[in-house]
């Protein structure tokens, strides 16, 4: 069976089919064989939808079935046609691939029509069948007539008030068939119904659907509410707007005048929370900038910081160089003083040498010229001047050697110590001139001596 948009829920007697479940075919059969085959049935279906036209035929009848057609009451135009043998008849355009049959049925007696695609003109047409059977007799003349009321609802409902006019408009469209307007309102004493409102219907001429436009006094009232009643699908439709208080010429002076002072007391309140905003953005960008400087001079400290850090490990560098130089310096001027000490500490040794030389001379010179003394007492007068003549030839020629190793020593100590300072020097000169001075002391008393021996001879010769 054809899948159906929507199935009528059937009630015997006059009253309303309405297409809102799909059945199956068993309880489609159930459904129609209850139906009345002689009797109208009210059909109702929304504009763009689809309605089902119900027919079921007694069991003998079915059984004979060999043509039906359904068409409109009191024309000819043909909605759906079916016979047995395969003929056809012509199907008015404005039903043409509208209308659906459901062939599994017609055995049992269900030659029920779907009608899709519902117009605005497909309103208040009655539609019935025709039957044809073998035996040439019709079970029914008309079958199963019904009348299709089409319905649309109506959309964009728009209420306003003008408190000036102290009236108030509804408007809706789009709505079939044309409506039912009414008006309530609410005073200070309860409901209302309200009278003597202007309404204005038009039909659109392509959709044929109806636009409504209703005003109605609303004075004394404290709202007001439309409503729009479909007679087709018993819908209503409705909007409520509350109205402002009304009152004498005075009183509404004082309501501009407190809603002037309201406004501008908000405008006050705007401008007080836009400053307070503004300042409050200023002292926050000014403590960012605040913590930024502080942030600024506390990496600027720490920078401080770290040179003064650097600068005193480079002052500590610095000492510790002078130090490790001063020590330096001074194991420096130590190793020159103790080469200083060590020079005169030669030189002194070299003046000892020197000294012990000219001691030993001095003591050997005048141990030779008292053992020469005594030679001279004891011995012979002549013995003793050849003998002082050998012994200051002697002594002269030590006296010489003596002052010559004395030179070579001077000489040898000047070598060694090439950077002794001039006190070395004039210490060296002084010995060297006292050894001249010794020995001319020696020569002077060389001489005393040789003189000594003449006078002894002499008085050994006067004896």
């Amino acid at each position: 069976m054809a899948q159906l948009g929507c199935l009528p829920a059937l009630f015997k007697g006059k009253i309303l089919v309405s297409i809102s479940t799909v059945m199956s075919p068993t309880s489609l059969v159930i459904l129609l064989l209850s139906a009345p085959i002689m009797g109208q049935i009210p059909l109702h279906a929304p504009v763009g939808g689809s309605v089902l036209i119900p027919c079921s035929l007694p069991l003998k009848s079915s059984e004979s079935l060999i043509w039906f057609y359904w068409q409109e009451d009191h024309s000819h135009n043909v909605l759906f046609h079916w016979d047995f043998s395969g003929k056809t008849q012509v199907i008015a355009d404005k039903y043409r691939d509208r209308c659906e049959a459901f062939n599994t049925e017609f055995s049992s007696g269900n030659i029920s029509i779907r009608l899709n695609h519902v117009v605005v003109g497909d309103d208040k047409i009655t539609f019935y069948a025709n039957v044809g059977q073998i035996e040439g007799t019709k079970p029914c003349a008309p079958c199963c007539k019904s009348t299709l009321q089409v319905s649309a609802p109506y959309q964009d409902l728009n209420l306003t008030v003008d408190e000036t006019a102290k009236r108030a408009t509804c408007r809706a469209r789009g709505g079939y068939p044309e409506p039912r307007v009414s008006w309530t309102g609410q005073n200070k004493s309860g409901p209302a119904q309200l009278q003597g409102a202007l309404t204005e219907v038009l039909q659109d001429p392509t959709e044929k659907t109806f636009s409504v436009n209703s005003s109605v006094s609303v004075k004394d009232l404290q709202s007001v509410t439309c409503l729009i009643y479909n007679t087709h699908s018993n819908q209503t439709i409705r909007k409520t707007e509350e109205i402002g208080v009304t009152g004498d010429p005075q009183q509404r002076q004082h309501l501009c005048v407190i809603a002037t002072v309201v406004a501008a007391l908000v405008a006050l309140v705007a401008l007080w929370w836009r400053s307070t905003k503004y300042q409050n953005s200023n002292q926050n960008r000014q403590q960012a900038a605040d913590a930024d400087d502080a942030d600024d001079e506390d990496v600027a400290a720490a920078d401080a910081d770290d040179e003064d850090v650097a600068a005193a490990d480079a002052d500590d560098e610095d000492e510790d160089v002078a130090a490790a130089d001063a020590d330096d310096e001074d194991v420096a001027d130590e190793d020159v003083a103790a080469a200083d000490d060590e020079d005169v500490a030669d030189e002194d040794v070299a003046d000892e040498d020197v000294a012990a030389a000219d001691a030993d001379d001095e003591d050997e010179d005048v141990a030779a010229a008292d053992a020469d003394d005594e030679d001279v007492a004891d011995e012979d007068v002549a013995a003793a001047v050849a003998a002082d003549a050998d012994a200051d030839a002697d002594d002269e020629d030590e006296d010489v050697a003596a002052a010559d190793a004395d030179d070579e020593d001077v000489a040898a100590a000047a070598d060694e110590d090439e950077d002794a300072d001039e006190n070395v020097a004039a210490a060296d000169d002084e010995d060297v001139d006292d050894a001249e001075q010794e020995t001319k002391l020696l020569g002077e008393r060389d001489e005393k001596a040789d003189k000594t021996p003449h006078n002894v001879t002499k008085t050994n010769k006067s004896q």
